[in-house]
């Protein structure tokens, strides 16, 4: 059984000016990890303090209680988690306020990524892509590989956070009620549903996030792209970006920022 009314087919405004990377944005973080080492990377392992170390160096406590000391650190996850759930004594009050101040894109979103054999729809001159007010799917996107391989369809899920936390398996049933409606039979049997809801991760969210409508930040203050404790610490995340802050643009151009702050290059 379908899910609502049947679908009207029509042409969409293109995205001119958009662009994706081949094999994802993963293929930029599996770069990175195999220039800076296995040995060197921990994962699953939250921070819970950065503290002034002497007059060059920086202390960075972890979850396990190891303690790490370096000359820089880079804090990229989102603000108000590091607000939230780090120990910063010599930040000034006006830093963990802009922290606090400054939501997290997508935080409270979730996708939804449907895998399949092969990229059907566009045998029937389909491009993939769906703009609802009925489904839970707003948006819908072919989001297969260049060669076609893999083949996928991802959505952005409207439902709220309360409304996908509890009911879990009836959101997944609207999705392929969904998808079945807009791309036949074949759509409603993907070889994987995966939804990715960054409500559930409280390494992303955080109540304040939860507690009120999800806002696009706007450009925050200079004090985020700043670096503080005489050039020691410094973000790299998207929303401290004054360009296309809370997008993967803004991410690039902080993770930029960052690396020159690093080296000693002042923008």
């Amino acid at each position: 059984m379908g899910y609502g009314p049947t679908p009207q087919r029509q042409p969409l405004p293109g995205q001119d000016g958009m662009a994706r990377i081949d094999g994802g944005p993963t293929v930029l973080i599996e770069t990175l990890a195999r220039r800076v080492g296995d040995a060197n990377i921990r994962t699953s392992t939250p921070v819970t303090g950065i503290f002034e170390d002497g007059p060059k160096h920086v202390s960075v406590h972890i979850g396990s209680g190891e303690i790490i000391t370096a000359q820089k650190v880079i804090v990229s996850v989102p603000l108000r988690v590091a607000a939230a759930t780090m120990l910063l004594p010599w930040a000034p009050t006006a830093l963990i306020d802009a922290m606090r101040g400054t939501p997290t894109w997508m935080s409270t979103h979730a996708k939804a990524i449907a895998l399949y054999e092969r990229p059907f729809w566009r045998d029937a001159g389909l491009s993939g892509r769906v703009a609802s007010r009925v489904g839970p799917l707003v948006e819908v996107h072919d989001h297969s590989g260049v060669d076609g391989t893999p083949a996928a369809l991802f959505g952005f899920v409207g439902w709220p956070p309360e409304q996908r936390r509890n009911d879990p398996e009836g959101l997944r049933q609207a999705i392929l009620d969904q998808l079945l409606d807009c791309f036949g039979k074949v759509a409603a049997s993907p070889l994987e549903l995966v939804v990715q809801d960054w409500a559930l991760n409280l390494r992303t969210v955080t109540s304040l996030d939860l507690s009120r409508y999800a806002d696009h930040p706007d450009v925050g203050p200079s004090l985020l792209r700043q670096a503080h404790l005489d050039g020691r610490v410094q973000f790299a995340v998207s929303e401290a970006s004054d360009l296309s802050p809370g997008l993967i643009e803004g991410a690039l151009a902080m993770g930029e920022r960052a690396a020159l702050g690093v080296l000693g290059i002042n923008l």
